[in-house]
């Protein structure tokens, strides 16, 4: 449950952010991001939890081939994904080679959009 439903005005992103994570997450922004593994961010050739920051996106910034990554009415306005450190390694641009992120199963982590819903 959000620990506060108004909206605020923060001095900075930095600032919303770091509330956010503290009220949604129950952690500041140096935990989340320097504890391997809290938020579920693995790395896929050893298999051990790990975890660099985030990558936070407005939803209608993804764009896919037919326009805007469609976003269900009960998920988030905004996207994030976990990045491990040193996670991009290619000597080809990325729009060569790439291929589809497998989205995080919610229901595992019990995460549920409704809970950090503002009005």
């Amino acid at each position: 449950m959000i620990a506060n439903t108004e909206p605020q005005k923060y001095a900075d992103e930095d600032t919303a952010l770091a509330q956010w994570l503290t009220a949604n997450l129950g952690a500041t922004w140096t935990d989340s991001v320097q504890t391997a593994g809290k938020l579920g961010g693995y790395d896929p050739k050893t298999g051990e939890a790990c975890s660099e920051g985030f990558v936070i996106r407005n939803a209608a910034d993804f764009a896919t081939n037919n326009g805007n990554l469609p976003v269900q009415s009960n998920e988030f306005d905004s996207l994030f994904k976990l990045v491990r450190a040193k996670h991009v390694k290619t000597d080809v641009h990325w729009t060569k080679t790439w291929k589809p992120a497998r989205l995080i199963d919610y229901d595992k982590y019990h995460w549920q959009s409704w809970q950090f819903q503002t009005a």
